[in-house]
């Protein structure tokens, strides 16, 4: 639900939306306990970006004008004294990075993955190998989908929040999570532990997918298939067929 502002409203009663929003967000489904990134490997600097993911553990991390949705940014209009120097410039100190709660979609496997012939990562968002359950995933947040334009009059932060975790509700298949920080860094750094598995494709590469394995062999891997009877997608790990994140969670866990 977006709050619409379309007349002067008291810093009381402004405050007061504030918190029924709020109220909505924390009534919304539990977190996921895994998250996703989809990657293509075709080419050359695809795999070397993979390496980075599994060896080196970083993501990259774009600044907003560099993501892929032409609207962007633009789902929110922000009414602050110094509007125009946050949509020219201090929109763009903020970094994004995208993540999905779901493995099992065929569309974003044809769209970020090649075509299934790419690597689906699959991070934890609290980490069951850290005694405090920390990640660097921990503050992941859910992404809202929209089919109406808001305006919302705050400060520079509440700005960010209304501007970036709100996207047209044609992207809602993504399920999308972000991690946004104001930030000069292009690369999220994470602990080794925080991957939790690598999915391949199951049209990827048979001599990148041994190259993969072997730049970290501990780590879980699992190949997606098409179940043709159940009409959707599942894992295997050659012992087992895995249908929902839930088995896949308790799969790793118990390897790990």
């Amino acid at each position: 639900m977006i709050i619409m502002i379309d007349k002067a409203y008291s810093d009381l009663e402004i405050e007061e939306l504030e918190a029924n929003q709020q109220n909505l967000w924390e009534e919304c489904e539990q977190e996921p306990k895994l998250l996703f990134k989809y990657k293509s490997i075709a080419l050359a600097k695809d795999f070397a970006r993979i390496y980075d993911c599994i060896k080196l553990n970083y993501l990259y991390f774009p600044t907003v004008e560099k993501l892929n949705d032409s609207l962007e940014g633009i789902g929110t209009k922000i009414l602050l004294e110094n509007t125009e120097q946050f949509e020219s410039e201090k929109k763009n100190e903020y970094h994004v990075l995208a993540l999905s709660e779901n493995c099992f979609s065929p569309v974003m496997w044809a769209h970020y993955s090649s075509n299934r012939s790419g690597v689906c990562l699959g991070f934890f968002k609290g980490n069951p190998l850290d005694s405090t359950n920390d990640s660097a995933f921990r503050d992941a947040r859910r992404v809202y989908y929209v089919d109406k334009r808001s305006a919302f009059s705050s400060d520079e932060e509440m700005a960010v929040e209304r501007d970036l975790f709100y996207k047209n509700s044609d992207w809602s298949y993504e399920k999308e999570w972000r991690i946004v920080k104001k930030t000069d860094e292009n690369e999220f750094r994470y602990n080794e532990s925080d991957l939790a598995c690598a999915i391949f494709g199951e049209k990827a590469d048979r001599v990148l997918k041994e190259c993969i394995r072997t730049i970290n062999p501990k780590l879980c891997f699992y190949e997606v298939h098409y179940d043709a009877q159940h009409y959707c997608l599942y894992l295997s790990n050659n012992t087992a067929k895995l249908y929902t994140i839930q088995e896949l969670y308790d799969d790793i866990v118990s390897k790990t």
